[in-house]
């Protein structure tokens, strides 16, 4: 006898009950509420070091008191985070530093919410997806990066909830649903240089595949996002001779590459005459001696963010006008780097791959937060990611006024090697499977493509074009790659549990069929 049943092979997701979903709901919201309190008894405390000591962000005093006409004019990042910054420090003048904490405790917030409710729409349980989401939103990594003034977690909380409006629309076709995706698409486009305006353009393409027929529908909600994307290249085209978000591209570029050479053949290929004196000085150095030729050549424009060569801070501007020039020379430096050196490259960018797999809390910029729940750390790194300390992890603290130790590439995590590429494989045989079978499917599809593309994406531009942060840039996408794994132990579980009910099922088949034997038997 064959037991039949009438479940699909591949059943669209089942809503869970919204009592219970919401009941687990409330259940994130006061953990993420209380883990931070407990955080901060520990000793973590919002660091606003940034806003005076990094060269991506404007001379305060600009963002104070010049704030528009020196965003309009930044060549060197998109604008939005600086707009972001400033606006803060013109609304709360007095109080900047609460301000900016209670922000990113609100990004942490959002960034619970759209990644539980992610799993939820993908079709993985509420008990499954609240886990996942605590321990993502509980762990020491997330709440460093809470408490870091940069943009590397507002982008993960963005990307995330882009997600969410993307199963929205493609589940509902609703016009303000899919207006929200490509708005967020285009906020974090015009945040990070890194999501580069064809990035945006891969993500309609995506959609005008699922859905031919809503081709007027998709290009309505993308036209006006796509288009302020574009008119930001296009400024930067028409005043600084380039169509991208940042001019610092040959600046970063050449650290992956001119400076992965030993000092002494960078000095012999300056002296063959092939390359520039550049190669000798590296970028961000911080010594605005170094480019005096450069500024001696760059016209005064009474703009305060293009002319000034120091910030109030006493730091360099990079900001400065003569580093579009600067950053183009770093570049043709590299090209020819590169041509001449592949194998130095590669090796660069094996090096950019291991520090990619490595807990995105081993970053130096988050040492003083992290030496407060040092332990706490290292348990689970070792936990979570299968990560044993080595020489080249960040240290937890340095004293003042001695540098740092230089350091040394570190071993990537066990369970980060094994399960970014198993998901990511994964995912792409989930998703083909979903695709033609059923609308509510085909959505559950789209969304996870969406969540491959932007991984892949940022894997390989990342380790490509930078060396030293690469870490830092995964964060961004961890909690896209929770999701997946939320997806993939969702099915395992299911599995399971079929397989349970198929055999206790057959033993209760076995024990009827013995005991109509019997009675026959009898009978007769």
């Amino acid at each position: 006898m064959h037991w039949r049943t009438n479940r699909p092979e591949n059943p669209s997701p089942q809503p869970a009950s919204a009592h219970h979903t919401a009941g687990l709901l409330v259940v994130v919201i006061i953990a993420f509420a209380v883990s931070r309190l407990g955080y901060y008894f520990a000793g973590v405390r919002f660091g606003t070091k940034p806003l005076t000591a990094y060269w991506q962000f404007i001379d305060p005093e600009l963002l104070r008191n010049d704030l528009l006409r020196s965003v309009f004019h930044l060549h060197s990042q998109p604008p939005l985070f600086n707009l972001f910054l400033g606006a803060t420090l013109k609304l709360f003048p007095n109080h900047w530093t609460a301000a900016f904490a209670g922000v990113y405790l609100a990004f942490g917030a959002v960034l619970a919410l759209s990644l539980y409710l992610l799993m939820i729409r993908l079709g993985v349980s509420p008990w499954l997806s609240a886990g996942l989401t605590l321990v993502f939103m509980l762990s020491p990594t997330c709440v460093l990066y809470e408490n870091w003034l940069f943009y590397t977690y507002p982008l993960a909380m963005l990307l995330c909830l882009a997600a969410v409006f993307l199963h929205r629309f493609l589940a509902s076709g609703r016009v303000r649903d899919g207006m929200v995706f490509f708005a967020l698409l285009a906020v974090i486009g015009l945040t990070r240089s890194m999501f580069h305006v064809l990035w945006f353009v891969a993500m309609v393409f995506l959609l005008l595949l699922h859905s031919r027929q809503r081709w007027r529908r998709i290009a309505l909600v993308s036209s006006i996002p796509l288009l302020v994307v574009l008119l930001l290249y296009a400024k930067n085209l028409c005043l600084f001779g380039s169509f991208t978000s940042s001019s610092w591209i040959g600046m970063n570029f050449s650290r992956i590459t001119t400076f992965q050479l030993p000092r002494e053949d960078r000095r012999q290929l300056f002296r063959e005459g092939t390359v520039s004196s550049f190669v000798l000085v590296h970028p961000f150095t911080g010594d605005p001696r170094l480019y005096e030729s450069y500024y001696a050549n760059c016209p005064t424009t009474n703009i305060p963010v293009l002319d000034e060569v120091l910030k109030t801070t006493g730091r360099v501007n990079y900001h400065n006008l003569a580093f579009v020039d600067v950053s183009k020379q770093y570049l043709a430096d590299a090209l020819l780097v590169l041509t001449s050196y592949p194998r130095t490259y590669l090796s660069a960018v094996g090096e950019g791959c291991a520090t990619y797999l490595r807990p995105a809390s081993d970053y130096r910029p988050l040492r003083e937060n992290r030496a407060q729940i040092g332990r706490l750390d290292r348990v689970v790194n070792l936990v979570l990611y299968g990560h044993l300390l080595t020489r080249g992890s960040s240290p937890p603290a340095v004293k003042k006024g001695i540098a740092p130790p230089k350091r040394e590439p570190g071993q990537p995590a066990l369970w980060l090697v094994v399960g970014y590429p198993f998901l990511v494989v994964w995912g792409l045989v989930f998703a083909r499977s979903r695709i033609g079978a059923g609308a509510a499917n085909r959505a559950v599809a789209v969304t996870v493509v969406f969540i491959l593309i932007t991984v892949l994406y940022v894997t390989v531009v990342g380790n490509a074009v930078e060396l030293g942060e690469n870490n830092r840039f995964r964060f961004m996408v961890d909690p896209l790659m929770l999701v997946l794994l939320g997806l993939c132990l969702n099915q395992g579980l299911r599995r399971l549990r079929g397989v349970s009910l198929r055999w206790g099922a057959g033993g209760r088949l076995g024990r009827v069929s013995a005991h109509g034997a019997d009675s026959d038997g009898a009978e007769d």
